[in-house]
């Protein structure tokens, strides 16, 4: 099977475009995504787990950053190795994203070409502000989980999570507490409805 440079750099753009949904970690992090070191996959079957673990040096805010990816990452990521990485650099580069025989990617040059990639299929964004989407769509479904989001984007403190979400769902929680009254209105009316007369 031949596989084409542009095919190679899409699918390799769209495995990030996974990864980065299901483990929002910034982009500086996901090219230091190295085998054996950074990212480790054990066992087989039921019992196989793919772990990151990024020692507090690669991280940002200095906080060592350990996630396991769930099934369907797993079964993207086999994908990834098997039709993408294997073709991406000469063998022997234990970096998940390689540049060269030794090197990663730049992560400024990926988040560009991130942007690129999401222009041509939905909209523009780069790296960073795909972390902060990831984080708003799971404020929307879970209202309030500042704590939760904070552990996954890897904040130092809930304060700065709390900072750059509350006035952006400042406007869903409006429509929300909304829905709510309304919900508690046409119930409680229901509840206190006269009883209709029998003929």
């Amino acid at each position: 099977m031949v596989i084409y440079s542009g095919d190679l750099i899409e699918g390799m753009l769209a495995f990030l475009a996974a990864l980065l949904t299901k483990i929002p970690m910034r982009i500086s992090e996901a090219m230091a995504l190295k085998f054996g070191e950074t990212i480790h996959d054990h066992g087989s079957g039921r019992n196989r787990q793919v772990v990151i673990d990024l020692p507090p040096d690669l991280v940002k805010n200095n906080m060592p950053r350990h996630a396991k990816l769930g099934p369907r990452l797993v079964a993207l990521f086999d994908v990834y190795k098997e039709l993408i990485l294997q073709n991406l650099s000469p063998p022997g580069n234990p970096y998940l994203f390689p540049s060269s025989s030794t090197a990663s990617r730049s992560a400024d040059h990926m988040s560009r070409q991130l942007a690129v990639w999401t222009t041509r299929h939905v909209i523009r964004m780069t790296a960073h502000q795909w972390r902060h989407v990831v984080g708003y769509i799971y404020l929307l479904k879970n209202p309030g989980c500042y704590e939760t989001v904070r552990s996954f984007l890897g904040h130092r403190s809930v304060k700065t999570t709390i900072q750059y979400y509350a006035f952006i769902l400042e406007d869903d929680a409006n429509e929300s507490l909304d829905r709510t009254i309304d919900e508690l209105t046409d119930k409680a009316a229901g509840r206190w409805r006269r009883p209709k007369c029998r003929k």
